[in-house]
């Protein structure tokens, strides 16, 4: 029996079914084919760069004579030193000091001898830090050659402060007790509290230390004067976007002290027109004690990515929220080091030719990071950072082979290992050497926000931010700029050439392992009003650029930034 034929009904009932079946199923398929630099759970609140910390206020210490007065007669009256008693020193031991007097003993001197060895032991004491300390000659009658020589072992005993409500704060006043606990005080434990006061949101101090009449000897007085410190912000307009996500962007942050002794970071950026990317970020930091520290941050991004992709009316967005407690147990201006503990919980979403489902990611992870920068003898100063994720199957998390996953199989329990370095290094006096490393390992398939990308201003600066993504990746970057142009109208100029280098590996089934190479050069403009630019060109080495704003993906790329700081 001949069958019937379909109805032309019947078939523009069911032509719009088989379209609609055709990009549910494909959507789980483009949520992996999907462009990592249209992806906008892949950008960061905030870019940070590793600068060494300002230093602190000046501390200003009165005049004191290092050397002491040696009266004219003791020149002309000679004794034999036999026993030689140093009152007042806890810091070195007997045996450490004895090496100071020990090539006088039971030997005839002259009595001015007694104020060298007072100079050296100062000395022993001021080349440790001591600065408060100092050892003399006391009033004495010499008895068969024993001479007593007594050591103040200056400390800070009272710390006054002209603004009297900063005291208060029960983190100020931690501070303050901890300093005076430290006897006899050193320039380095001074310098770490002026620090700790100075990192204090909204607040900066200028310190004197003078001596406290009428109180017992060895103690001194630390005066604060306080001034208020003035938010800061930049904003900059640039072309580092992929084509999906601008490439044209302005960015704005701003850091203020909304709530004495908090610090409050906010941050917005947009491509141009806004129609590709809003993305708003946070961050909120309490000290809460000596040495610690409460971070709440958070950040929302929306997108929809434009260029070749605008036809599949892909919309994403993705929101982020995180807390976390960190330690700064070393605080110098050139030695730090921080340890954190982070909790984040990532909620993304993606939807393709309207509201059907691209992906649906639920990301919760506990963060252990690790950050110490230390400046050495060869010149240099060096920043190294290690950060551990493990992905927590809590608060809504995915499961796993959860539907719309943006990578099929990403692992909810993820563990993956971060560690970056970066040196720079001065030389001579006209040239700066910047070299780093970024590496990431991963203990199986992640999801698309977790991976290793090279792309962007960090690496890889000739194609898209992260146009390689991977679960595993290493990069590396060398940049050289000169410094020796003599500023023109206030403007100083830095040109600069540099070199980066990236692999990523991917776990994925079916995934590819990508190794990009980019080189170019540019140059830095800075003014004193905050007015500073970046123009550039990059150029791809080795692949060509995936997505390219022009050309076929082999010529060097532009890269142009204008950015004002206040």
């Amino acid at each position: 029996m001949m069958n019937k034929p379909m109805s032309r009904k019947k078939c523009y009932t069911v032509a719009p079914l088989i379209t609609l079946i055709i990009m549910l199923s494909a959507s789980e398929t483009w949520a992996q084919t999907l462009p990592s630099s249209a992806d906008p759970s892949r950008i960061e609140p905030f870019a940070s760069s590793p600068v060494p910390n300002k230093p602190p206020s000046k501390i200003i210490v009165p005049d004191a004579q290092s050397t002491p007065q040696i009266p004219e007669s003791a020149k002309n009256i000679t004794f034999t030193l036999t026993h030689l008693d140093i009152d007042g020193a806890t810091l070195f031991s007997s045996k450490q000091l004895k090496k100071l007097y020990q090539p006088y003993m039971n030997k005839e001197i002259p009595l001015s001898h007694l104020w060298k060895i007072a100079e050296q032991i100062t000395q022993i004491y001021q080349q440790q830090g001591y600065f408060l300390c100092r050892a003399y000659v006391p009033e004495q009658e010499i008895d068969d050659g024993n001479v007593t020589l007594k050591v103040v072992e200056g400390y800070i005993g009272e710390v006054t402060i002209e603004d009297s409500a900063l005291t208060e704060y029960t983190l100020v006043d931690a501070l303050i007790a901890r300093l005076k606990q430290q006897k006899p005080i050193s320039a380095y434990q001074l310098e770490s509290f002026m620090l700790q006061m100075n990192a204090l949101p909204g607040v900066e101090f200028r310190a004197f230390v003078e001596p406290a009449k009428g109180k017992e000897a060895g103690m001194t007085r630390l005066s604060l004067r306080p001034t208020t410190k003035k938010g800061t912000g930049t904003v900059s307009v640039d072309n580092f976007g992929s084509r999906f996500l601008g490439p044209y962007q302005a960015t704005a942050t701003y850091h203020d002290s909304f709530v004495p002794l908090h610090q409050t970071t906010l941050s917005a950026m947009s491509s141009i027109p806004s129609d590709e990317l809003r993305f708003i970020a946070f961050r909120h930091a309490t000290p809460i004690y000596p040495d610690w520290q409460v971070d709440l941050a958070g950040h929302y991004v929306d997108a929809a990515p434009g260029a070749s992709l605008a036809p599949n009316d892909i919309h994403s967005n993705a929101l982020e929220l995180g807390i976390g407690i960190s330690w700064q147990p070393i605080r110098q201006r050139q030695e730090n080091l921080t340890t954190s503990l982070e909790f984040t919980g990532q909620n993304s979403n993606g939807d393709i030719f309207g509201d059907n489902p691209l992906t649906r990611d639920r990301i919760r992870a506990a963060r252990l990071l690790l950050n110490y920068d230390t400046a050495d003898a060869w010149s240099g100063y060096n920043y190294l950072s290690l950060a551990v994720n493990q992905g927590i199957n809590i608060l809504g998390a995915n499961a796993q082979n959860d539907s719309y996953l943006s990578r099929a199989e990403a692992n909810p329990t993820f563990t993956s290992m971060q560690f970056n370095y970066m040196r720079q290094q001065a030389i001579m006096s006209e040239f700066m050497a910047i070299s780093q490393f970024a590496s990431q390992i991963a203990s199986g398939s992640l999801y698309a926000a977790e991976e290793f990308g090279f792309g962007g201003q960090a690496f890889g600066r000739a194609y898209d931010p992260s146009e390689m993504t991977g679960d595993h990746g290493v990069a590396a970057s060398f940049e050289l700029r000169y410094l020796g142009f003599a500023p023109q109208q206030e403007i100083t100029f830095a040109p600069y050439g540099f070199y980066d280098i990236g692999k990523v590996w991917n776990e994925e089934a079916g995934g590819i392992d990508e190794l990009g190479m980019s080189a170019g050069f540019g140059l830095r403009l800075d003014h004193p009003t905050g007015l500073g630019g970046n123009l550039g060109l990059a150029w791809p080495l080795d692949r060509a650029i995936s997505h390219p704003i022009y050309g076929n993906g082999k010529n060097p790329r532009l890269l142009m930034q204008m950015s004002y700081g206040f």
